[in-house]
């Protein structure tokens, strides 16, 4: 017996029950609403089951005893969710006359039928007649998705914009500006679109960002500044510190980009990043500045970590106190490895004459993590050098001079020195 069968088996069982109940009822709702609810109760039952199928045709069942226009969803839901897509439209058609006040949604809801069941002409048809009926922001949408889906691009914009010049709906103009830009050639007028929106309406997070992104395509950091520091203030109000901080990393980078100085600028200001601080202080060689800080962030934060830039900083100062600078490259090391300080660790053991093999250790640590840092390799030869490891210096260092050439003081005096030393073996 088909599954068909079976239900209109126990359908009719239902009804003769009902028959019977007709009989001795004396309550004039009570027959009505035993029977409808025994069907209810076997639609619920098959849907509870994932049986939607059997549900559909049970609700369908329902529809002819009591026109109600939540059976009438069930049954267009579940034939969607089956994808039995014809008998949902034919539901739709063969009672929208019956709902005149939910023509609009069951409209709506056969055009997104016929697009899931790829009927895009039927599809454009009806939405046309609906846009006649019900001109909104929502319809103009809809007929927008069907020419995207027909990938009919020029026009799916022509509608979102109908669409978005009713509501201003940030989704709308993110979907029909990157259309402009995917596949009509619009950077610019898309550009505009959304350079327009983040000045004259609301606040909108991805608005603003894509703002972003068009202004970096275009290098305009300073514009870009601007942007980010009024989305800044905007997350502020918000209290959306995981976005705040994805913004304060953009605009750090974009000064970096611009001038470290103002990176470093922006950064004593508003204390997003100490660490990032310490690092642009290093870098540009302000190293009694950065000592200072360095031992600040220390005593704020207790991370061994920063020990490590506190030794490099304490050994520029003064080579003399190399004790004091051992303790902190191996308790920070003991905490975290890191390719700057065993580099630079393992190089003041070398050319202290204190550990070159312990030295030449930790450059390889420093050297697995970046392979062609030359700088490293550089350090890696002269332990070589001093460990009296003649061939393997002179190889490696001929490879970085081949590459880098002798501009370089360091790889300069280094590569003299490995030179003799090759001579000398």
């Amino acid at each position: 017996m088909s599954s068909y069968s079976k239900i209109i088996f126990i359908l009719l069982f239902v009804m003769s029950f009902y028959s019977c109940a007709k009989t001795i009822s004396t309550n004039n709702h009570g027959p009505n609403s035993l029977k409808e609810n025994l069907f209810i109760s076997i639609a619920l039952d098959y849907e509870f089951s994932k049986e939607y199928s059997q549900s559909a045709i049970v609700y369908e069942e329902l529809l002819k005893i009591n026109l109600n226009y939540e059976y009438l969803q069930k049954a267009i839901l579940l034939n969607s969710l089956i994808k039995n897509y014809s008998k949902a439209s034919e539901l739709i058609n063969s009672n929208i006359n019956s709902f005149p006040e939910h023509k609009e949604s069951l409209l709506q809801e056969s055009i997104v039928i016929l697009i899931k069941n790829k009927k895009y002409e039927k599809a454009l048809m009806i939405s046309k007649k609906l846009i006649a009926d019900f001109s909104n922001d929502n319809n103009y949408n809809l007929l927008a998705n069907i020419y995207f889906v027909m990938k009919s691009y020029k026009h799916a914009i022509k509608y979102y914009k109908k669409a978005y010049a009713i509501n201003k709906d940030p989704k709308i103009l993110l979907t029909f500006t990157n259309l402009m830009n995917e596949h009509l050639n619009e950077n610019h007028k898309a550009f505009k679109f959304i350079e327009f929106y983040h000045i004259a309406e609301k606040f909108n997070y991805n608005v603003s960002t894509k703002l972003l992104s068009y202004l970096q395509e275009r290098n305009n950091f300073d514009k870009m500044i601007k942007v980010s520091n009024k989305i800044i203030e905007n997350l502020d109000k918000e209290k959306d510190s995981l976005k705040i901080n994805k913004i304060n990393d953009l605009i750090l980078s974009l000064y970096g980009t611009i001038d470290v100085n103002k990176a470093i600028e922006f950064l004593e200001n508003n204390s997003h990043n100490d660490y990032k601080l310490l690092e642009l202080y290093m870098i540009t060689a302000q190293d009694e500045k950065a000592l200072v800080f360095a031992n600040a962030l220390y005593k704020k934060t207790n991370d061994d970590k920063i020990l490590g830039n506190i030794a490099i900083l304490e050994y520029e100062k003064n080579r003399k106190d190399i004790k004091n600078v051992i303790e902190k490259f191996e308790k920070s090391l003991a905490i975290e490895s890191n390719d700057k300080y065993e580099n630079y660790y393992g190089y003041i053991l070398i050319d202290d004459n204190i550990d070159a093999k312990k030295g030449i250790s930790l450059i390889k640590k420093a050297l697995k993590k970046y392979p062609d840092n030359y700088a490293y390799k550089d350090s890696l030869a002269y332990g070589y050098y001093i460990d009296k490891q003649c061939k393997k210096a002179y190889e490696l260092m001929s490879e970085i001079v081949n590459k880098v050439g002798l501009d370089n003081q360091d790889i300069k005096e280094h590569w003299n020195k490995i030179q003799n030393c090759k001579e000398n073996k």
